[in-house]
């Protein structure tokens, strides 16, 4: 089953596809993958590309194994909060690199 689009909190917009599997050894795996469209800067056209993929396994008399939906909120938020926590980190090292910069260009030389 596909869904598109699947609006995040941010206002993000996700397609995403999810379909069961069957594993001889465990048996039912709900599979959810989340794709993001992106420009195609030289032949002028998007395109979609993998950015999650969220697999669980669930007792067939679990009550989630039957939420389609939930799964989805669940990795579009994982998803988010990992890509947040991965900006904030980027940041954090361009502003270490920066001030360790204009420390070194202060500096009067001496040991």
């Amino acid at each position: 089953m596909k869904k598109f689009p699947v609006i995040s909190v941010n206002g993000n917009d996700y397609l995403a596809e999810v379909y069961y599997d069957d594993y001889m050894m465990i048996g039912k795996v709900l599979v959810v993958h989340l794709f993001v469209e992106v420009e195609n800067k030289f032949l002028w056209k998007t395109k979609t590309k993998l950015v999650k993929v969220y697999n669980s396994y669930f007792e067939k008399d679990d009550s989630e194994y039957h939420d389609v939906v939930l799964a989805v909120k669940n990795s579009v938020s994982t998803y988010e909060h990992k890509s947040q926590k991965a900006i904030e980190q980027k940041i954090y090292h361009e502003n270490l690199v920066k001030r360790s910069e204009r420390e070194f260009v202060q500096w009067d030389g001496k040991c």
